[in-house]
């Protein structure tokens, strides 16, 4: 492991930030991870403002999103990176409600990571993955939902084929810089491109 840092994620619930909210983070975390959304007009203007303020104040920025299985991965991917523009890694989030089974969640997802010009990782917890029979490992990177409140002392994982995540996520609704957040600490490694 190179080091941990703290990462913070955002979503729609988070709203529009202001420039000293974006400057904020950019003092209190080493990256932030945005959810990309894609579900209406008004929340993908939600995502295209967190990045575009998060971005000017010199954020480095990833982002994640919620697939939809039963649209094509190539075009769900080139619409999302249309939307997010350059992230350091597209995090594939993998929780309830509505799970397809295990082998149509890691197509989808290997189909995905396949035509993604940024690398894929997967946002998963042990707790999904024990409810989907068949999982098999796979050779991506995986950002743990872990919630202890408490940032973990490794990155030590075991479930779903991994050993080591690249990130765990460890805190809820924590308001930074005013800013509505999780919070996360990450292998440096796992954040350079």
């Amino acid at each position: 492991m190179s080091g941990l840092v703290t990462v913070a994620d955002i979503s729609n619930y988070t709203g529009t930030l202001t420039a000293e909210q974006a400057e904020g983070l950019a003092t209190a975390v080493e990256h932030v991870i945005v959810r990309i959304s894609l579900e209406s007009d008004e929340l993908a203007a939600v995502t295209r403002q967190q990045l575009a303020v998060l971005r000017a104040a010199g954020v480095s920025v990833s982002g994640y999103l919620f697939p939809e299985y039963d649209a094509d991965p190539a075009t769900f991917i080139v619409r999302a990176l249309g939307l997010a523009g350059p992230v350091r890694t597209l995090w594939i989030d993998v929780e309830p409600p509505g799970l397809p089974s295990a082998a149509v969640i890691q197509d989808w997802i290997r189909r995905a990571a396949a035509v993604s010009p940024v690398p894929v990782g997967i946002y998963t917890g042990a707790w999904v993955i024990w409810q989907l029979p068949g999982w098999e490992p796979m050779d991506l990177p995986l950002w743990s939902a872990d919630y202890t409140n408490e940032p973990p002392a490794s990155l030590a994982v075991s479930y779903g084929g991994w050993s080591q995540a690249a990130g765990i996520q460890y805190r809820a609704d924590t308001v930074i810089a005013g800013v509505l957040c999780d919070l996360s600490v990450f292998d440096t490694a796992a954040l350079v491109v």
